[in-house]
């Protein structure tokens, strides 16, 4: 088979470009410290790194979401905390009622103190996260709970009313859930609203059952109780109704505590999925990420040797290529 000089030189210059791309690609791995900087270095490769990559967002993304409802669950383990102090508070107080030596004055101090004590509660069920009230059940702009000043003083759900209160809390508000996803297919309810807090009860239309009794009537009966003993009305039975009977304002304080107390539960044990899921997630994004390392950055040591023979390979072609190439008439003239 003949050879031309021709053949031969453009021979010789296809495999001098061949070699001063590859030292080009070996230089840019160099550089950037990735193996695969486009899809076209290595289709597959790339497929996977970006299929890494996306996965390391969403679990990133996963908890960043665990950290904001433990955030959001630990303001609302702070409110019933709060709540439970100012219940037992409470019982403090009532508890006083049946000191046989104080007279009208004392029981006058104690109802005072008492409406404080349930204007402070409705401060607390107010408790906003930022900017959202976090008992107001999937209205978040809305604070759950009207406070009357009184005496005596009162609590009352801050509902909506297309007439007078257009801006208020829908009952739907109060029986829906905050959801959001933690890792995949695991989704978690995270929110507590007042009428979860105050044990209120709806009926099959979806509206409160105000035939139910709920621990905002106990709330607003103790003021109530209390109002009248200190203005000397009906004194022994109100007395007799606080404080002694089986089933009396005393037990129901009793029972609102123990049910803060469940609540509080509840919330301990969200907490604490929350902390292992996000646990298992940071320990797939270390795996993932460690994989992704594997498949994406550059060997610097190999490397460097690769890109040391490939300068030797272009240098010594184009030593060649200067002996292949004929002289001209050019040449000469020089």
């Amino acid at each position: 088979m003949r050879v031309t000089n021709t053949g031969l030189t453009s021979s010789q210059i296809y495999q001098t470009q061949r070699n001063m791309q590859r030292m080009g690609k070996l230089n840019e791995q160099l550089n950037t410290g990735k193996i695969v900087n486009r899809a076209s270095d290595d289709p597959y490769q790339a497929r996977r790194i970006m299929s890494l990559k996306n996965e390391i967002g969403y679990t990133e993304k996963y908890n960043s979401n665990i950290d904001e409802v433990t955030g959001w669950l630990e303001s609302t383990d702070s409110t019933l905390d709060k709540t439970g102090m100012i219940l037992d508070d409470l019982k403090k107080s009532i508890l006083e009622v049946g000191n046989g030596a104080y007279g009208d004055h004392e029981m006058k101090a104690i109802a005072e103190e008492i409406d404080e004590k349930i204007k402070q509660l409705g401060d607390v069920l107010n408790n906003a996260y930022g900017d959202k009230y976090v008992m107001g059940g999937t209205e978040l702009e809305t604070p759950p709970i009207i406070i009357n000043e009184g005496p005596p003083a009162s609590l009352e759900l801050n509902l909506y009313d297309a007439n007078n209160n257009p801006n208020g809390i829908k009952p739907e508000d109060l029986q829906s859930k905050l959801n959001i996803e933690i890792s995949d297919n695991i989704d978690i309810d995270y929110n507590l609203s007042v009428a979860d807090v105050l044990g209120i009860q709806f009926d099959n239309n979806g509206q409160i059952d105000t035939t139910q009794r709920n621990f905002l009537d106990v709330i607003n009966e103790i003021g109530q109780t209390m109002n009248d003993i200190a203005n000397g009305v009906d004194v022994e039975d109100n007395k007799e109704k606080l404080l002694f009977a089986d089933d009396g304002l005393k037990t129901e304080l009793d029972s609102f505590f123990e049910h803060t107390v469940n609540k509080r539960t509840e919330i301990g044990t969200n907490l604490q999925k929350l902390e292992k899921v996000k646990e298992l997630n940071e320990s797939s994004i270390l795996e993932m990420t460690s994989v992704l390392s594997l498949k994406q950055d550059t060997d610097y040591a190999s490397k460097l040797v690769e890109f040391t023979t490939a300068e030797m390979i272009y240098q010594a072609s184009l030593k060649v290529s200067s002996k292949l190439i004929q002289p001209t008439l050019m040449d000469f003239i020089r």
